[in-house]
């Protein structure tokens, strides 16, 4: 049962580390100001290192465009600035391995329903990932190690539980036969 909840508590930690470095490596923008009627732009994305740009619900019209070529970028020359993504699906549009400043730009009659999310550094995001991931399974191993120490220390107290003995069947099964009770403890007194 001890190590039961050793491994549990390791878990907890597990997923606190993870999540902690999850949140630490990983942001999000949800928000675009209008520069020109029909042209929406997010707030500056800066990478310092390598990393990568998840970008959900990708508009039609729009792209990752380098910061040095926004004012260039317009709905018709868009696609020429904009830079190829390495993998579409599930509604999401991704780039990997970018350095450097660039914006989401979208031509659109309305606010663009996308979000953006940058994963910093994408070995510590992966690394924080597995360990939130390990940290759960620990937390499941933990539960069912400490139900099993738990239940063999309930069998192990039962079999050497002794019976009780009520008076009537010590009395009953005494060999001398005779029905008297114990005396009473003595006490000293000086």
């Amino acid at each position: 049962m001890v190590a039961g909840i050793i491994v549990l508590v390791l878990g907890l930690v597990m997923i606190g580390a993870g999540v902690s470095g999850l949140r630490g490596t990983t942001s999000t923008i949800n928000t675009f100001s209008q520069q020109h009627p029909g042209e929406y732009v997010s707030s500056e994305i800066i990478l310092n290192s390598s990393s990568a740009v998840v970008v959900r619900s990708p508009a039609s019209v729009g792209g990752l465009i380098p910061a040095g070529n926004l004012s260039s970028v317009n709905s018709a020359n868009i696609a020429s600035y904009a830079l190829s993504t390495k993998s579409t699906g599930g509604g999401s549009a991704t780039y990997t391995s970018l350095t450097g400043d660039y914006y989401y730009v979208v031509f659109s009659s309305s606010p663009p329903s996308s979000s953006i999310i940058i994963a910093g550094n994408l070995r510590q995001t992966i690394v924080s990932g597995v360990l939130a991931l390990l940290g759960f399974l620990f937390v499941i191993v933990g539960i069912i190690l400490s139900l099993v120490g738990w239940r063999r220390g309930r069998r192990a107290n039962s079999k050497n539980k002794k019976p009780s003995v009520s008076d009537s069947d010590y009395y009953a099964n005494r060999q001398d036969g005779s029905q008297q009770p114990p005396p009473p403890p003595s006490s000293s007194s000086p």
